[in-house]
């Protein structure tokens, strides 16, 4: 009966000790985005950052990264579109630092809208100054429909303007 109840206590320790691994394991992983994101933003700003361009069709980017917040834009009621206002559908980029500008804006736009607002993101695509490249302009648009007042409200932040 002791090995029993021996082997229970360390089966039942050993499982406590998996749910705390987890965790480390999941906060040194946030800490490890966290410090190379510094790091990044420390090459950006000394003008050594690399980009890791590839060619990448824009329409799946932009929704692929659409799909991550569909669960929260359903929570708060929300209504949300995207609208590529893009001549080039295909480009050269760095796909991961696209990923993370339009992340971003998307998650601010979700997190700063109040429910059932309507929140338009909108890529457009202007000429550049550098002959065979595009600058793309992302502007969020909120709005709400006042039925009761018969009005709209629009709201109209330009986020970020990428010229590469």
């Amino acid at each position: 009966p002791y090995i029993r109840t021996t082997l229970k206590y360390i089966h039942h320790f050993a499982n406590i000790a998996k749910g705390y691994l987890k965790k480390i394991q999941a906060s040194s992983n946030l800490l490890l985005t966290i410090i190379n994101q510094v790091l990044e933003m420390a090459r950006i700003e000394s003008g050594t950052a690399t980009l890791n361009l590839e060619p990448c069709n824009l329409s799946e980017l932009f929704h692929s990264v659409n799909f991550v917040f569909e669960s929260d834009v359903k929570k708060k009621g929300l209504h949300f579109q995207v609208d590529l206002k893009v001549q080039h559908h295909y480009a050269f980029c760095d796909i991961t630092k696209l990923q993370q500008i339009y992340l971003n804006i998307v998650s601010n736009a979700i997190k700063y809208t109040p429910a059932d607002y309507a929140i338009t993101v909108s890529v457009i695509e202007v000429p550049s100054h550098k002959e065979n490249y595009a600058r793309y302009i992302f502007v969020c648009e909120r709005t709400y429909d006042d039925r009761e007042q018969n009005q709209w409200y629009r709201f109209r932040v330009i986020y970020c303007e990428i010229d590469g």
